[in-house]
């Protein structure tokens, strides 16, 4: 059964921070399902839904929760 999780999220625009984000998700084994971005100024803001298997979407809400986590947005 597929289970979805909704990330919100909000830091500095920069080259290539799509592509890190799109494939710690990809990584993670979970699926974006639906997205909306802006640029607000300088920043990127960003609203998505992941799908996946449940191990795979608590993997990855840990990837964002860890104190590990290298992605630039919050």
């Amino acid at each position: 059964m597929q289970q979805h999780l909704v990330i919100s999220a909000i830091g500095r625009d920069r080259p290539g921070l799509l592509k890190e984000l799109s494939g710690t998700i990809l990584d993670g084994g979970c699926h974006i399902e639906d997205s909306r971005m802006v640029l607000l100024g300088a920043e990127f803001a960003i609203l998505l839904i992941a799908s996946g298997s449940w191990s795979a979407v608590a993997k990855l809400n840990n990837s964002f929760l860890g104190p590990s986590t290298t992605m630039p947005i919050r």
